[in-house]
């Protein structure tokens, strides 16, 4: 007999709407649960006409306020793309992951080039000194902190003292670790073995083998979309397992 099975969505407060709303469509059930949130920091650079600006996260993007829309932007994900059009840049270039953006980078615009990295506390490339070593002008502003969150929610807590098998959903490396903390500090008696992934890209799913995670899947892209195109998919095979 299968125990009951749920979703947990790590990702911020406010954050994945589209996939909880299509899994609970398909009849699964999935708890949001963040295990990080984000502190915006009011900053917001001026930054000249000639100057590349890189993101490679939607949470900096509130500090473009004083960048012009026709300013050459070089971002990492096709969701980050889609909301900077949004926001009315369309000068942009964008890329599956920060090296391959780097790589395009360095070989089209060629040093003394400027550029100016909108970024948070914690990046997994550092854009800034690697491009410096290179000899670009390379500036970078924090725009926004990252912080675990002190608990599990209540509703995810209750489930999993209730037996539920939990499959989760990382979209970071540091929200893999920021989990694990949680899971730690909690009684709820999850352990790695027990513990199901989802996980949006291979170094996440290296962090949570690393974890000992039993079961680790990855998404075949690393996008939002992608992670949601896996998740219904798994959820139908348990459906297909269980009928």
């Amino acid at each position: 007999m299968m125990h009951p099975h749920a979703y947990w969505l790590t990702r911020p407060q406010g954050e994945g709407a589209a996939l909880i709303a299509a899994l609970t469509h398909a009849g699964a059930k999935i708890y949001h649960s963040p295990v990080m949130h984000i502190e915006t920091l009011d900053h917001a650079p001026s930054i000249a006409p000639s100057t590349h600006v890189i993101l490679t996260s939607k949470h900096a993007c509130h500090s473009l306020r004083h960048v012009p829309t026709a300013q050459h932007v070089w971002c990492v994900g096709s969701s980050l793309a889609e909301h900077l059009r949004g926001m009315g840049y369309t000068n942009l270039s964008s890329y599956p992951k920060a090296s391959a953006l780097m790589k395009d980078f360095t070989s089209r615009i060629k040093p003394p080039a400027t550029l100016h990295y909108l970024r948070g506390d914690v990046v997994r490339m550092d854009v800034t000194s690697l491009l410096r070593a290179q000899h670009y002008t390379c500036e970078e502003t924090i725009c926004y902190r990252t912080h675990p969150a002190p608990m599990l929610s209540r509703e995810l807590h209750a489930a999993v003292l209730q037996g539920v098998t939990l499959t989760a959903l990382f979209y970071s490396v540091q929200a893999v670790g920021f989990a694990f903390e949680l899971l730690r500090a909690s009684d709820a008696g999850i352990t790695p073995s027990s513990l199901r992934a989802i996980c949006m890209s291979s170094q996440i799913a290296a962090e949570a083998k690393r974890r000992s995670i039993r079961e680790i899947i990855t998404a075949p892209a690393p996008h939002g979309s992608a992670m949601l195109e896996c998740a219904l998919a798994d959820h139908a095979s348990r459906a297909n397992l269980k009928s």
